[in-house]
């Protein structure tokens, strides 16, 4: 019992404390703050989801993810998908969401992405306990601790916003727990209560953390040396079964209310799946020099000759609990994964991460031998060498966006990041290929791309005094305690500070005036339960880090295949139909957004004034819905809000509905309209009109209609949006002689129009290029001042 007592005592709070600090200011000087793949992409956006609306669906991002047509649900306000991870690490994310955007200059991307930095400064925490309870000193178990926490693919996943450094932190902590629980001889209920609930946490951040359960039990079992009569040992096994049991029982009533149920199945149906991929991932994982677990943390080799110290020493049961884990995860993934096997845009191996601190338990022996002096001088040029190149490979991980060493790679290899030359030839190993590259790209530091080299001043400085502190605990000397408890004060601090210096960041397009400037026209027009569409992905980044207000929820659409790029780059779609220009999925959400929203706005990265660009969805929502306002703060920064009743004309194959006499300039009929949405209306809505079009002769001139609300005295209400016919895509200098053209148009009715009766005023004008207008003479049975149509209806407003 002495050993289970003594594992923490004063001295070791303080080099607790002090080891995390240095961690966590050694992971701040390779922050990045860069969304660095779709996986931890769509985990930022279901947490912003989470803390605006509740719920897990993907809005911004959902242009990376859309619903097929046959999977769109019909009738929810928001026809999204769901992100489809595991809930534990968004809500303890939101915590930080919620912060930065309550706090003036936070961003919130950058403030969401510190969660791993915090996650894996624990992780080193940790490792600092559990080998101190595997009855090592204080001086093995800090070095321990920085080196796995520096030497090994944890420090690379402190940068990211990924699920498995919380899922190791959680097995980690379980495990701990469990080694505690048998050293108190299986007496202590509140460490077996405390290890569940980290089991369950775990599954609850990843369903994989299911197959670290026989490790845990291995962990859980008596020591085969300690001699037990039959009856404690009986006693001592039904408990160990019984706990096991239970646990699982456990997870099988909670799965269902947790909504982890699918995912956990998921791993037990590896097995019935076709196994063709499963050789290249256990290679990759097991045996390959650039993927593996030892070959990417090279440290790990240390566990060869820690192993042969183990087994002088007979001590077994963690050799066998790493060599369980690490083979299970590798075996189930392997079969698992299929041809994702690798896990996207990541550094190799992501999947083992959970389990890798186990294999780092069997280098122990040896550090604890180098720390002491009591090693040769081969095993210390050895540790030396391991330790300096293990070091390298995770700055080689940390220095660039990993998708850069992708694109890089030659043609063969199809840009994709497990190609099997790049996990197995030398040439092309990470830790070789990269470092040229740094010539070509700069640093993926945050404080490298928003230049604030403060940023390192402050970290570093921090890290030094942090370091001075660890090194004045092991000697034995007074520190006082007040130092100790302020330094998490003072990190915190450090980061309050550190998050205003980065915020003006142009990878989330801070460079651009115009958007800021539509922040608060959006924040002022839109109101709760308005959607707001990105047209494409050009604006994404900007909203995940600088959009607070959450009132007009933001869906982004993915790129389109109509669009043109650029004046030099031809679109990979041509068509007349606007519909076959847009990403296929794309049609079918916005039909479905209007069976739940009477008007939606849209933000678009291009205009009028950018003549090669096609503007996809502007085309595609002129045809089928009604622009009605529009707010411009640049060329290419235009906010639109449209009219959602749908279209009852998008092609020019229909009569009108009701029919007028008006002739503007003895050539431009308006021969009917339509109100699809009928005459009576409430103030907030928009009144959608189809304006039913032909010139009797060529026109040589582009024309606008402007389409004005008047009340019953003929005084302004609305002045709608002034464009060419068809949204600005029908123009009149285009229109061939007695073909029909459909013009849709809507009117935003305010929100504190008075009820009544309301007259439609539609103009016809030319304007010069100086700015002056010149309004079209009408005739017809209904006009006013000689130039104003008065169409014949009336728009009742309650």
């Amino acid at each position: 019992m002495p050993e289970y007592n003594q594992l923490l005592s004063r001295q070791r709070v303080y080099l607790l404390i002090a080891v995390i600090s240095l961690l966590a200011s050694l992971y701040m000087l390779t922050f990045s703050a860069r969304v660095d793949s779709t996986d931890a992409l769509f985990l930022l956006d279901a947490t912003g989801s989470l803390v605006e609306y509740g719920d897990d669906l993907l809005d911004i991002s959902v242009g990376q993810r859309l619903l097929s047509p046959q999977s769109l649900p019909s009738g929810l306000v928001y026809p999204l998908p769901s992100v489809n991870a595991e809930w534990l690490q968004i809500t303890l994310a939101t915590p930080l969401y919620t912060l930065a955007k309550h706090v003036d200059g936070l961003g919130l991307a950058h403030t969401v992405y510190l969660f791993n930095v915090f996650v894996t400064a624990l992780i080193g925490g940790v490792m600092f306990l559990y080998v101190l309870a595997l009855g090592y000193d204080e001086r093995t178990a800090v070095v321990g601790a920085l080196l796995f926490g520096l030497t090994t693919i944890v420090w690379p996943y402190s940068k990211t916003f990924f699920q498995e450094p919380l899922t190791l932190l959680l097995i980690l902590l379980a495990a701990l727990l469990v080694e505690r629980w048998r050293v108190s001889r299986y007496r202590s209920v509140p460490l077996l209560i405390a290890a569940i609930v980290c089991v369950i946490g775990a599954i609850l951040s990843k369903g994989a953390a299911t197959i670290a359960l026989p490790g845990l039990l291995l962990i859980a079992l008596p020591a085969f040396s300690v001699r037990l009569n039959r009856p404690q040992l009986l006693r001592r096994a039904l408990l160990i079964v019984g706990v096991a049991v239970g646990l699982i029982v456990l997870l099988a009533l909670l799965s269902e209310p947790l909504g982890i149920s699918g995912r956990v199945g998921q791993f037990f149906e590896a097995f019935t799946r076709p196994q063709r991929y499963a050789w290249i991932a256990l290679h990759g994982y097991l045996l390959s020099i650039g993927g593996s677990f030892w070959g990417t943390s090279p440290v790990l080799v240390l566990a060869v000759p820690g192993i042969w110290w183990l087994h002088r020493q007979r001590k077994y049961r963690y050799i066998l609990v790493a060599l369980v884990l690490i083979l299970s995860f590798a075996l189930v993934y392997a079969l698992r994964q299929g041809p994702s096997w690798f896990g996207g845009l990541s550094w190799p191996p992501r999947f083992l991460l959970p389990v890798i601190a186990f294999p780092f338990f069997l280098t122990l022996p040896v550090i604890d031998r180098v720390v002491h002096q009591r090693a040769s001088q081969l095993l210390l040029i050895a540790f030396g060498v391991i330790t300096v190149y293990s070091l390298w490979w995770q700055f080689c991980g940390l220095s660039l966006w990993w998708g850069v060493y992708a694109t890089s790679l030659p043609p063969e290899s199809r840009y994709i990041s497990e190609w099997p030359p790049g996990l197995n030839s030398i040439e092309y190993l990470r830790p070789f290929y990269i470092p040229p590259l740094w010539n070509i790209y700069p640093l993926d530091f945050v404080w490298v791309r928003t230049d604030m080299p403060l940023w390192v001043g402050m970290f570093g400085l921090f890290g030094l005094v942090c370091a001075y502190l660890v090194w004045r605990l092991l000697r034995g000397q007074v520190v006082q305690r007040i130092i100790v408890l302020l330094m998490p004060l003072v990190f915190l601090g450090l980061v309050g500070v550190g998050l205003r210096l980065i915020y003006d960041d142009d990878y989330y397009l801070a460079f651009d005036d115009d958007l800021w400037a539509l922040l608060p026209i959006i924040e002022q027009e839109t109101k709760p339960g308005d959607l707001l569409i990105l047209s494409d992905l050009t604006y994404h980044r900007f909203f995940l880090n600088y959009y607070k207000s959450g009132a007009a929820r933001i869906l982004g659409l993915p790129d389109h295949p109509g669009e043109q790029p650029s004046p030099e780059q031809t679109p990979k779609v041509t068509s007349i139909n606007p519909q076959e220009l847009l990403d296929w999925k794309a049609p079918p959400l916005l039909h479905t957004l209007a069976e739940t929203h009477n008007h939606v706005w849209l933000l678009t990265n291009s205009g009028p004034f950018i003549p090669w660009s096609v503007r996809v969805v502007e085309r595609f929502m002129s045809q089928y819905y009604y622009p009605a306002r529009e707010f411009a703060t640049g060329s290419d920064s235009r906010l639109l809000e449209y009219g959602l009743t749908p279209s009852s004309a998008p092609y020019a194959f229909k009569n009108p509905e009701q029919t007028t006499d008006l002739v503007y300039d003895d050539h431009i009929y308006l021969g009917g309209f339509d109100l699809p949405a009928g005459t009576t209306f409430q103030p907030g809505q928009v009144v959608p009109l189809a304006l039913y079009w032909w010139a009797d002769e060529p026109l040589d001139t582009r024309y606008k209609v402007a389409l004005l609300l008047r009340d019953a005295n003929g005084v302004a209400v609305v002045d709608a949006l002034n464009t060419e016919p068809g949204g600005g895509f029908a123009p009149t200098d285009g229109w061939l002689p007695n073909v029909p053209v459909w013009d849709h148009r809507g009117v935003a009715l305010p929100d504190n129009l008075p009820a009544g009766e309301y007259q439609l005023w539609v103009v016809v004008y030319a304007q010069n290029l100086d700015g002056q207008i010149n309004n079209l003479t009408v005739e017809g049975a209904q006009t006013q001042e000689g130039f104003i149509g008065v169409l014949p209806t009336r728009i009742t407003v309650e």
